[in-house]
Order: structure tokens, then sequence, then C-alpha cells
């Protein structure tokens, strides 16, 4: 006996496929069995004079190839997928603004200037990256406002202090 969804050889009175877990017809069994024994056993003898009144035995049907069976043959039915549930995007990350918070640190000159593409460029991408630049943007400045004033004091003080030198040295 053959499966008829998966064509897997079966035996006897088996009521589930254990390949394909189909649940097989008991009818389907004693048929196969009948036109078995139908081909094997010879007919019973019929007068001459009459023509045969009986029918040729049909051949079995053909089992399934494994595999090729249509999908609506299935035991368990059809199934099908869920459709995919959309997937936000990942945000895209402002590359300007990090990198000018980090150069604001490092050289604040180079900062500002990354800092400030960082900001316009958070308003393209709907806000991304905005408190990186905005914290970019102030650390650069303090840090430049500090480094120039630290600066001027170094080149303006000892011109100050000699200045300051000469006057009291003069008037002595």
């Amino acid at each position: 006996m053959y499966c008829k969804y998966c064509g897997a050889e079966l035996e006897d009175g088996t009521a589930v496929c254990p390949s394909c877990g189909a649940t097989l017809q008991q009818a389907e069994e004693p048929a196969g069995e009948l036109l078995e024994e139908a081909a094997v056993t010879e007919p019973a003898e019929e007068p001459a004079d009459e023509a045969p009144a009986q029918e040729p035995a049909e051949e079995p049907a053909a089992q399934p190839v494994r595999g090729y069976e249509e999908a609506s043959q299935s035991a368990y039915g059809t199934y099908q997928q869920p459709a995919a549930a959309p997937q936000a995007q990942p945000e895209q990350t402002n590359v300007l603004a990090i990198l000018g918070l980090v150069f604001a640190f490092l050289f604040p000159l180079v900062g500002l200037i990354l800092s400030i593409l960082g900001k316009k460029k958070a308003a393209e991408m709907g806000g991304s990256g905005e408190s990186l630049a905005k914290a970019g943007l102030i650390i650069s400045i303090i840090l430049l406002v500090i480094e120039v004033g630290s600066g001027i004091i170094a080149f303006v003080g000892p011109l100050a202090f000699g200045l300051f030198g000469m006057l009291l040295g003069a008037g002595a």
C-alpha cells in the first residue's frame, strides 16, 4: 500500500502516513487489494455461446511521485505565511555632528566648523544628531575663547610688563 499524498510505501492497515503525517482512508486499502487479487485470479469458465459480459479490470492508479503532489492535497490544508510587518528604518547617524563634538576638544576651530555643518545636516535629516552638533558648538566656542584669551595674555603680558619696567627704570 502506498500513501496517496507522498507516495511512501506503507504497511497494510496503516491509518497515518509516518512520512508526511497524512490521515489515510480505510476505504482505499481494500480497493487496491481487490484490484491486485482480480488480476491474479483466473476468471470462471463461461459458456461458449454467450458473449463475455465482464468489463476488463482497470489498472491501479499510478502513485504520485514524492514531492510533486499539489498543495491542495495536503492533509493539513494549505498554509499561507503572514505578511511581514513593516520594519522601521534604522535612524541614520549624523557623522558630522559626532566629529564636531570630538574635534571640539582636540581642535576647537575644526570642531566648530564640523558642528555647524552637522547642525545643518541634522535639520535635513529630521533632527538626528542635533543635540550632538549643539554640544560641539558650545564646547568649541568656549575652548576657542579660552585659547584666544590665553594667547592674548601670553603675547601681550610680556609686552605690558616690559613697557611698565621701562617706565619704572627710566624714572630712577
